[in-house]
């Protein structure tokens, strides 16, 4: 498929122009109102309930003595999508004077996905912090507050404005690949293997076990405590779990799998099909937040790093090492200028 033949016509760069604009706008707005929005509620007993929002949970990880995961999660929450909403912004004013290049587009994406951290933060932290007695009695609780909603659908709408975003500046061009990838060497397809085994380990086994004396205690794993919030009407962590951590990852890794042991030829389509579902699995965004959550938990219970928490932080550094192997194997050695001049 030529260039010419993946032209945009006007009336549908028009309109994506539009659309695109709508989601930034709603985006920049979303998140604005989330920073002002408590984002986790925490109970313990004889205590006062504490109340955090975005900028409240960096500052308790400073003071908590975790300046270093303050930090990150200060770029991750606030300078990360604050700066992709201004990239995307010039992006879109630049679309009818200059010619954009795959590869900015392509950095957006990859990076995007990471201002979700907090939002597993939340629900890593929502899932451990369960510690009942039996007969209900609750030592402590966690529950979410509406800005997580807000701060999370932000993200998610930004996510969507890039792909828009992307398909303007570059004219509907897509990403050029090479003519007859080689996908099926041997260490592509070791470490494809090595990690759709680890996802297998990470969501059979437990992550966490959380435990204060000798009566509460609470044991985390993934899958079942996506359910269990499901239930207990944390709908929106529950959908971000199970859709953007579980099934995004079990699909990518299919996917590779596919691609690296298929003798089959592979059309460009299908791999533009995986490198798309890198950029919504979002595992290595999970690992991340599993690791400041159970430093966070290490200061208020006994916390037992359990085998599918090493498990899970694999998974997720294979499946980045998959990702990258499949785009140095498909894209072409150089991701040139492809948006066509503006008539």
């Amino acid at each position: 498929m030529t260039q010419a033949d993946s032209s945009l016509p006007p009336a549908s760069r028009g309109l994506l122009a539009a659309v695109s604009a709508v989601l930034v706008l709603a985006s920049a707005a979303t998140l604005v109102t989330s920073y002002s929005l408590p984002t986790v509620e925490f109970e313990k007993m004889l205590s006062e309930i504490e109340i955090y929002s975005i900028y409240g949970g960096i500052e308790m990880l400073w003071i908590d003595g975790n300046p270093i995961l303050a930090a990150i999660v200060f770029v991750f929450s606030m300078i990360f999508p604050v700066g992709k909403l201004l990239a995307l912004t010039w992006f879109w004013l630049l679309h009818r004077k200059k010619p954009v290049s795959h590869a900015a587009v392509l950095w957006i994406e990859l990076l995007g996905k990471w201002s979700m951290l907090d939002v597993f933060i939340i629900g890593v932290f929502v899932g451990a912090i369960r510690l009942e007695f039996i007969g209900g009695l609750q030592l402590a609780k966690g529950t979410s507050q509406p800005g997580i909603e807000v701060f999370g659908t932000a993200i998610l709408l930004s996510l969507v404005s890039t792909m828009l975003v992307g398909r303007l500046v570059t004219n509907g061009v897509p990403l050029p690949l090479r003519e007859s990838p080689r996908l099926g060497r041997w260490w592509s397809r070791l470490v494809s293997t090595a990690a759709a085994v680890a996802l297998g380990a990470a969501l059979a086994l437990p992550l966490v076990e959380v435990r204060k004396s000798l009566f509460f205690s609470n044991e985390v794993a993934l899958p079942a405590t996506a359910w269990r919030m499901l239930h207990e009407q944390e709908v929106f962590l529950a959908l971000a779990l199970g859709l953007l951590v579980i099934v995004t990852s079990i699909i990518r890794s299919l996917m590779l799998l596919y691609l690296r042991w298929s003798r089959s030829a592979h059309g460009h389509k299908v791999i533009r099909r995986a490198l798309f579902m890198d950029g919504w699995a979002m595992l290595d965004v999970f690992g991340l937040g599993l690791i400041i959550v159970s430093i966070k938990l290490g200061q208020l219970a006994e916390t037992t790093l359990l085998a599918g928490f090493w498990c899970s932080l694999s998974a997720a550094g294979l499946a980045q090492l998959d990702a990258w192997l499949l785009r140095r194997e498909a894209r072409t050695p150089r991701v040139r200028k492809t948006a066509q001049a503006r008539g």
